[in-house]
């Protein structure tokens, strides 16, 4: 049986004004090494965690900001969005077909709640707690080339040229923001196609030629073994301890006019291997600076 919507009445469930509180104890076991007369035991013991949970339940706005939205997974996504949102139908040589969510976890899966006399009972994903409906996300986003998404479409032929059709008044007037050009990430075929860039360095004027290259290149893996601390030019002290949690690559730093604070981003999760890149202060407010900002950034030194 498949039903639309439950409520759980529980203990360590409550349902209050916007929100709904709930307790977990999740039970597992740990080992302990003791002596015990005289001789050393593998202990296990059972050990519970309690868990609480508070989920709002006001479904808010979203918004979806996508690097390379004229691209043709942006493209083919907002346009998949908007053929669901509008109750689209198009022909093909086999059928009509209309527009679904298959293949979406939230959407078109379901999962087992219960039982009702011997038969299994079933609810929709997107009812176990109250989510955003695909419908109603705004979309957004930045690319090199200033094409409009209905154009995008086009080149990306994923769409039957029926629903091409039918799209195409809704999308001709999304327009991708400028994006950043970098040959290091974008494929070279991509070339002539960036016509909407945002002008700028990558990096302060003059790209300061003291710096060491591994300063000056992008997405180079350093091993904590190979760190060491930024220092300003001229600075003599001993070499630091090497720290794996918080070091870097080994450089002198020049004093630059007008710069009073360098950021050393450590690109990764782990700091095993960690890449170092630099952006002065003013450039992190440029736009795509904020996006930068995911990276965990150090203030590590002062200048001036």
């Amino acid at each position: 049986m498949f039903i639309e919507n439950f409520k759980v009445e529980s203990p360590n469930v409550t349902y209050r004004e916007g929100e709904i509180h709930s307790v977990y104890n999740y039970e597992t076991t740990e080992l302990v090494h003791e002596n015990r007369k005289g001789t050393y035991q593998w202990i296990v013991k059972p050990k519970t965690v309690k868990y609480e949970f508070k989920t709002d339940t006001r479904v808010p706005k979203l918004g979806v900001m996508l690097v390379g939205w004229g691209g043709n997974n942006g493209a083919t996504l907002t346009g998949g969005v908007i053929a669901n949102r509008e109750g689209i139908s198009w022909a093909t040589k086999d059928k009509v077909q209309q527009a679904n969510y298959f293949g979406s976890l939230t959407q078109a899966s379901s999962i087992r709640v219960g039982s009702f006399n011997g038969e299994e009972i079933y609810a929709p994903f997107k009812n176990l707690l109250p989510m955003v409906n695909p419908d109603d996300v705004v979309f957004g986003g930045w690319d090199i080339s200033d094409m409009n998404l209905a154009d995008a479409m086009a080149r990306a032929k994923v769409f039957d040229i029926d629903l091409q059709k039918q799209l195409r008044p809704y999308m001709e007037s999304m327009v991708p923001l400028p994006g950043i050009y970098d040959p290091d990430f974008i494929a070279a075929n991509q070339g002539p196609r960036a016509n909407s860039v945002i002008k700028g360095t990558k990096y302060w004027p003059g790209r300061q030629p003291s710096l060491p290259p591994a300063l000056r290149i992008q997405g180079v893996a350093v091993g904590p073994r190979r760190q060491g601390e930024p220092r300003q030019k001229g600075e003599e002290r001993p070499p630091p301890k090497e720290n794996k949690k918080n070091s870097f690559w080994p450089a002198e730093v020049p004093a630059t006019a007008g710069v009073r604070a360098l950021p050393v981003a450590a690109v990764g999760p782990r700091r095993r291997e960690t890449a170092v890149a630099i952006w002065p202060r003013h450039m992190l407010w440029r736009p795509f600076g904020r996006l930068l900002l995911h990276l965990r950034v150090n203030w590590v030194c002062k200048l001036n």
